[in-house]
């Protein structure tokens, strides 16, 4: 029974495990990028935090550095900053307001920068030009309203206040009656590059802990979005002069988008591959499978024997039209060789059986004429004429060079004749049972197959001093789903030497023995016969030795014959 798959099925799921393979990777290759782009999104927010903490720490340090530089001008104009003393000169007003307009024009974020006379509730004010004049009046009032928080020049602490509609950082340093400060506003302290991944949205703030500022706003994160806010991560780091944290918030947008757009890829291409497979289907049945079955047809004819059959049909393609071509030729040039190769085998065979039946016929003969030479000097002629005439059956039979087979009663029969002439020979001192079925005397067996055994049992069993019991029994017995006939034949003599038992139990080439020429023709015969080997066995029993062959039906090796 055969149990192989269709090809359509097998190249069917080949494409179906593709594409499955192809969405899994798909799907695969989505979250991996997508977690490498969060995994470099977040690096690169935590860079930013940190490069944007840098930012305001300088723009802190440069501010208090203007405040510094503010106060050394106040020293140089000789102002006077205990309490109850004068005001300040005109001319060091004027000195104290260029420089801080110098500093505003620096360029450095800086919103306000003020000197404020505490016993006076009056400043010296100066504002970025670019804030307007609302925020300036804010917060000048909010400065002469004595509400910056003054600190010590070593004590860089800033707070952040909110004054109107905007938020500033502030610092103040008390300098006797006068207080020295500036202000920025904190949108001017939002990162200057906005890191855009994956459509992501970010926003900055400032958390104190009791309060938050926007420093920079964006379509949906518009208030600080503590950690409740799905879709939303925060960044944190601490600025230890404004004792507050920056918190960069970003919204990245949702897997389920990149997924789904994965999926609508791998619904294109699925079709596209699909559309390809059964192009391939068809064009593959048309000009492949339709004629490599003919192919196949055409085979499976000549291998049941049909060496006439050809291909007649024309294929599709100009490949297998040349197939059929050389097919053709192909099976032209194997019924030709296979008829020589049978020939020269039919012959080879007769020849070399020609040959053991030669090598076997003057053993015989020599042995007869020297045995008649010897019974001619004795007085008993009618001994002599008994052997003679068992000797003109025995020469008679030996003397059929027609007949090729033989039946086995026929050739038992031609053994009984040869024992008696034996026996005649040598009265007494020899003993031959022979047992065989009717179906298996009806088997045809090589012509001299079975004499030749029981010859040579003859001239190395037969001892002057015991009689020669002789065994020859034949059966039809099975031999897997076949019957075959079975010849055993047993003498009671010193059985076959080691040497003689290994050469004959090799069955890859036929054996050679000067001392069992009978032997090796028989092994010769038998495979020539059959085309087998193994059909002939040696051993040795209890008793002597013991010589086993196996008869196949002839009508087996017509038919094998037949289908050269």
């Amino acid at each position: 029974m055969n149990t192989k798959k269709s090809w359509r099925k097998q190249l069917f799921r080949i494409a179906l495990a593709l594409l499955v393979s192809i969405f899994v990777y798909m799907i695969w290759s989505t979250v991996n990028y997508y977690k490498w782009t969060k995994q470099q999104y977040d690096d690169e927010n935590r860079q930013a935090v940190s490069v944007w903490k840098n930012d305001i720490t300088g723009i802190l340090n440069m501010t208090s550095k203007h405040i510094t530089e503010l106060l050394m001008t106040l020293n140089n104009e000789h102002v006077e900053i205990k309490t109850g003393s004068p005001d300040m000169s005109f001319s060091a007003k004027i000195k104290c307001l260029q420089v801080m307009e110098d500093k505003l024009k620096l360029g450095t974020d800086v919103s306000f920068i003020f000197i404020y006379d505490s016993e006076k509730g009056k400043s010296l004010f100066a504002a970025e030009p670019s804030v307007s004049a609302r925020e300036v009046i804010l917060a000048k009032e909010y400065v002469n309203g004595g509400n910056a928080r003054a600190t010590g020049l070593r004590e860089e602490e800033w707070d952040i206040v909110t004054i109107g509609d905007n938020s500033y950082t502030l610092r103040a340093v008390a300098n006797g009656k006068y207080v020295v400060g500036a202000m920025c506003n904190i949108k001017a302290l939002a990162p200057i590059d906005i890191i855009k991944v994956l459509n992501s949205e970010t926003a900055c703030f400032l958390d104190t802990g009791s309060s938050t500022y926007a420093v920079l706003k964006s379509e949906h994160i518009t208030d600080y979005p503590g950690s409740k806010q799905k879709g939303v991560t925060l960044y944190k780091d601490r600025v230890s002069e404004l004792k507050a944290n920056i918190v960069f918030a970003s919204r990245t947008t949702d897997i389920s988008m990149i997924i789904s757009d994965s999926i609508v890829l791998f619904v294109l291409f699925g079709f596209i591959c699909m559309a390809l497979f059964v192009g391939v289907i068809i064009v593959t049945g048309k000009n492949i499978v339709a004629p490599t079955n003919t192919l196949l047809n055409a085979i499976d004819n000549v291998q049941k024997g049909d060496l006439d059959f050809r291909i007649k049909e024309e294929a599709s393609s100009k490949e297998f039209d040349d197939v059929f071509l050389n097919f053709n030729i192909m099976v032209d040039e194997i019924k030709r060789h296979r008829i020589e190769r049978y020939d020269n085998i039919i012959q080879k065979k007769q020849d070399e059986l020609k040959l053991l039946r030669a090598q076997i016929r003057p053993h015989f003969f020599l042995n007869a004429i020297t045995t008649v030479s010897n019974m001619s000097y004795g007085d008993d002629q009618e001994k002599t004429r008994q052997y003679l005439k068992e000797l003109a059956v025995y020469l008679r039979y030996m003397l059929n060079y027609r007949d090729k087979f033989v039946s086995l009663g026929q050739e038992l029969n031609e053994i009984e004749s040869y024992v008696r002439m034996q026996s005649i020979k040598a009265p007494g001192s020899i003993e031959v049972d022979i047992e065989s079925s009717s179906e298996a005397n009806k088997t045809e067996i090589p012509y001299l197959l079975v004499f030749t055994i029981v010859e040579n049992a003859f001239k190395h069993a037969m001892s002057m001093y015991e009689t020669l019991n002789l065994h020859i029994v034949a059966n039809r017995m099975p031999e897997g789903d076949k019957m075959r006939t079975v010849i055993a034949v047993e003498d009671n003599g010193a059985g076959f030497p080691p040497d003689v038992l290994e050469k004959f139990s090799d069955y890859e080439s036929i054996p050679e023995a000067k001392d069992h020429i009978g032997l090796s023709n028989v092994f010769r015969t038998l495979a020539l016969t059959y085309d087998r080997p193994d059909l002939i066995k040696l051993s040795n029993t209890d008793r002597g030795a013991r010589v086993i062959i196996i008869i196949p039906d002839r009508e087996e090796k017509e038919n094998e014959t037949a289908d050269m």
